[in-house]
């Protein structure tokens, strides 16, 4: 009778987990690969989305800029522009309430037309206001 208990037990435990929600970082990944299966994607005339993947408490968009290269462009410049931005973008929108709800860092990464790192932008959601 222990052995069935016992059994029975470790079948309830199981069942639990796999039943259980999604962590964020599953749901990160998730969304991930979803949104690979689409990239190559143009989001402007300038600007591929080339893929997504998840670190901890990150999710980062890989981007190249099409027409340009890393040397004709003023990093620093490009950098405060693009951090301003995206960090209206995702304080603001509703399409990244997840990210601030979870407090999951959001990262836009550059490159440019010969896949030369230009900078990256982080968006720190702890940071958002209420």
């Amino acid at each position: 009778m222990k052995r069935i208990n016992g059994t029975m037990l470790v079948l309830l435990l199981t069942g639990c987990q796999l039943t259980s929600e999604p962590s964020v970082m599953d749901l990160l990944r998730q969304s991930s690969n979803d949104l690979n299966k689409t990239t190559p994607l143009m989001v402007d005339q300038e600007t591929q989305l080339d893929s997504t993947y998840v670190l901890p408490n990150k999710f980062v968009y890989k981007y190249t800029l099409i027409s340009y290269m890393r040397e004709n462009l003023d990093a620093e410049k490009f950098y405060n522009t693009i951090l301003q931005q995206v960090t209206a973008y995702v304080c603001s929108s509703p399409d990244m309430q997840f990210f601030v709800d979870n407090n999951v860092d959001v990262g836009y990464s550059y490159y440019d037309m010969d896949n030369v790192y230009i900078t990256e932008a982080v968006v720190k959601t702890a940071d958002c206001p209420s």
